[in-house]
């Protein structure tokens, strides 16, 4: 079940002081993260949403080393167009941290050796080694510094990438899907998001919505076919007819990228209006109040 999720109006950021006195860890066991990927522009048009749980799903020894298993259960896709199914159910790699160290460090499925995740030691400046960096001839570098309140204590967070607005979070890990290798600032290039995480059954992140285990997609019956979006493609404002539907609660404008750009509650039956919005490809995401969500892409045109 899908969760409208709004990642940067709930937290309060302490910009005055970045640094965290205790240090957060990623949990070993008990923990689930649901990732939204929307695809990029797809060969002969299209769109693309996937919806999958990463979850921890045991432990294991390699190389003689304690590791905690990952694994994705299934995979929820809507696909058209070119665009074909990125991600696919089963086992997703294995971590294991160095506390003291303050480090992550991952073995992705079907290789032996480890490679670094996640330094959480890291300063503005420095730049983004590891698993994170994959084959971009700039890495990413660390833009700055801040905390969020997560539960009830405040966890160190890095911004390493503006253009797909990816994070490091303490005890968590990377906004931009968790395991996956940053684009860079490359176009039209998937975009991956942490729609919440759960720890021990509770929602941490963002806090204020249920995080349950994605393995079917029996539960999306509620979903609201005749709402519309007009005109498409727009030059600049968008109307969005929700027939006379008094169960939507919330929606969500994102960029194709995954980037949210408004995230607002409703408190309308009719319709409502998106105006002064610019050129580019957009999805709208509506939550009602059985927390189903329904997708709407438009594009915005000169």
């Amino acid at each position: 079940m899908k969760q409208l999720i709004s990642i940067c109006l709930f937290f309060a950021v302490l910009n005055a002081s970045p640094q965290s006195g205790t240090y957060h860890p990623l949990p070993d066991s008990n923990a689930l993260w649901n990732i939204n990927l929307t695809h990029g522009m797809c060969f002969m048009g299209g769109f693309g949403f996937e919806y999958y749980s990463i979850m921890i799903s045991g432990d294991t020894i390699i190389n003689g080393e304690i590791y905690h298993k990952l694994a994705t259960p299934f995979v929820e896709a809507t696909n058209t167009g070119g665009c074909t199914q990125t991600m696919f159910a089963g086992y997703k790699g294995a971590f294991r941290q160095d506390i003291s160290l303050r480090r992550v460090y991952y073995i992705p499925p079907a290789l032996t050796g480890e490679q670094l995740l996640y330094d959480f030691n890291l300063e503005t400046g420095d730049t983004i080694r590891g698993y994170l960096a994959g084959f971009n001839e700039e890495p990413d570098i660390v833009l700055s510094i801040d905390s969020i309140q997560i539960g009830d204590s405040f966890h160190k967070r890095w911004l390493i990438n503006d253009c797909y607005q990816i994070y490091l979070i303490e005890g968590i890990g990377s906004t931009y899907g968790l395991l996956e290798p940053s684009p860079g600032c490359a176009t039209d290039m998937n975009g991956y998001s942490i729609e919440c995480f759960s720890y021990n059954g509770e929602t941490l992140y963002p806090g204020f919505t249920e995080c349950g285990l994605i393995t079917s997609v029996t539960e999306r019956t509620g979903m609201h076919d005749g709402i519309s979006v007009y005109p498409n493609p727009s030059t600049g404002t968008i109307t969005v007819d929700l027939k006379s539907n008094n169960e939507i609660s919330n929606f969500r404008l994102s960029s194709i990228t995954g980037q949210t750009i408004m995230n607002r509650e409703l408190d309308v039956r009719n319709s409502f209006t998106l105006r002064d919005l610019p050129k580019g490809i957009f999805v709208l995401s509506l939550l009602d109040n059985h927390n189903l969500i329904l997708f709407r892409k438009f594009v915005v045109i000169e």
